[in-house]
């Protein structure tokens, strides 16, 4: 029997011997496998937020940093001067360095027109040579526009733009005027005319059968480089 109890001590001895070192051996392959997942998880972490940030088109960073918000576009007219007209009920704003003028027989001698010249152009003599700009409205007259019905103005708002090769009268774009639909034209001589050269951008809106019109006019070149400050002009025009 004590036999028996000593072939039993002597086993587990030798067993509890040999398990030691395996425990021993298996912790540090658990420490490496703990590790190696941990490692996948955070490499999938970074992938994910790396595709997230290439959807959006700004990178990885676009996750953490805030869209800055835009700047507001100055407003270039903000010091211009305003012009009331209370014959025709409009008022706009021009640079404050234009000359208003609302003399009679200022433009074509139509009741409450007015002209608005850059400073630039008050040295030259004869005003009527002057590169400015003009408001005039009329009904059916034909003083200076041969476009002055309704019937016409529908059809030109509908007319394609043209290129205005060999035209004295050619339509360039669809404008809104204080939320109007209006048409924008040119108005030229051609070389060979037996006038002087002129040109002109007007811009024509018809409400209930009255036409109005706003011309910058002049020499080709000099239109051409105001054309920017007459549409900023045209942005502050309002009807009373």
């Amino acid at each position: 029997m004590q036999e028996n109890i000593g072939q039993v001590q002597n086993f587990q001895e030798q067993n509890l011997v040999t398990s030691v070192p395996e425990a021993k051996k298996a912790k540090p392959l658990l420490i490496f496998i703990a590790l190696l997942l941990l490692l996948i998880v955070v490499a999938g972490s970074v992938f994910a937020g790396m595709k997230i940030g290439e959807r959006r088109g700004t990178g990885l960073t676009s996750i953490s940093t805030p869209t800055p918000e835009e700047t507001p576009t100055a407003d270039p007219t903000v010091d211009w001067k305003t012009y009331t007209n209370e014959i025709l009920k409009y008022t706009l704003k021009v640079p404050r360095d234009w000359e208003i003028n609302t003399k009679p027989v200022a433009f074509i001698n139509l009741p409450g027109e007015a002209t608005f010249t850059p400073a630039s152009e008050m040295g030259i003599e004869i005003a009527a040579f002057r590169t400015k700009m003009a408001v005039v409205a009329m009904t059916t007259e034909k003083v200076r526009y041969s476009l002055n019905t309704t019937a016409q103005f529908n059809e030109w708002l509908d007319k394609e733009v043209s290129t205005g090769e060999g035209e004295r009268l050619f339509k360039i774009g669809n404008e809104k005027l204080n939320g109007y639909e209006a048409v924008k034209f040119v108005n030229r001589t051609l070389p060979g005319d037996a006038t002087e050269l002129f040109y002109s951008q007007v811009v024509w809106v018809n409400i209930n059968g009255t036409n109005y019109y706003l011309e910058l006019g002049g020499d080709e070149k000099k239109v051409k480089s105001l054309s920017p400050v007459f549409d900023q002009i045209l942005s502050t025009f309002r009807f009373n």
